[in-house]
């Protein structure tokens, strides 16, 4: 397997368009039938609501060839953390209890990655492949929807007066990378890539500017300016 070779910037969203008893009869079929080394998603939502551990982030995945959106000449293969759930939902509806399990795990994923969640992070399989995954019934507009407010709701209730001092500095840090400008004055920077330009005010406050149209970012809201 490859070693992943860049940062995990997105989340790719799938199912298996089967009825796998758990993650490892995932596994088992990717490494058996297919011959990879591992199972090809890095998490599986199981019916039940049980998050099976896929893939070891190191490596890069085996579920999404497309390039990345942000032009980088990576894959989602390689620059994609790939969620994918137990089931076919091109013929049927997840269940709440895999649903809600789903969304707390994205929410809370994105977090440890430093992934700010919106329709340009967290994406279907079939935004950028030829494919029908995840399935015409994933609730996809209503997924993003509710990571975005668990996101922002867990972002503020976890920081408290011990933490404000280093959680601040964290907000706050710049960065490092060829394509990043240090605004003026300290605070802030500008974020350079193929399709689009972000400023970023800190973390999670930011302007994003690019062919899909003007988005502004905050830690309670995403909204299309332009």
């Amino acid at each position: 397997m490859e070693t992943r070779p860049c940062k995990i910037k997105f989340i790719n969203i799938h199912h298996t368009a089967g009825h796998e008893k758990n993650t490892e009869a995932v596994r088992r079929y990717h490494m058996d039938a297919l011959g990879w080394g591992d199972i090809g998603y890095n998490a599986v939502v199981e019916p039940s609501g049980v998050v099976g551990v896929g893939r070891d982030v190191k490596y890069s995945g085996a579920h999404n060839p497309s390039l990345a959106p942000d032009k980088s000449g990576y894959t989602m293969n390689q620059e994609a953390y790939a969620i994918s759930h137990i089931g076919n939902f091109q013929v049927e509806q997840i269940s709440e209890v895999q649903f809600q399990a789903s969304v707390k795990f994205c929410a809370a994923k994105c977090k440890e990655l430093g992934i700010v969640p919106s329709t340009y992070t967290i994406r279907k399989h079939s935004t950028d492949y030829a494919t029908d995954c995840p399935g015409q019934y994933f609730p996809y507009d209503r997924y993003i929807k509710e990571v975005i407010s668990l996101f922002n709701q867990e972002s503020t209730s976890q920081i408290t007066q011990a933490t404000v001092t280093s959680a601040t500095a964290a907000v706050y840090e710049i960065p490092k990378g060829d394509n990043i400008t240090p605004l003026n004055g300290g605070y802030g920077w500008v974020e350079s890539l193929a399709d689009r330009v972000i400023i970023h005010y800190d973390k999670y406050n930011y302007v994003s500017i690019g062919k899909d149209g003007i988005w502004g970012y905050t830690q309670n809201s995403t909204k299309q300016l332009v």
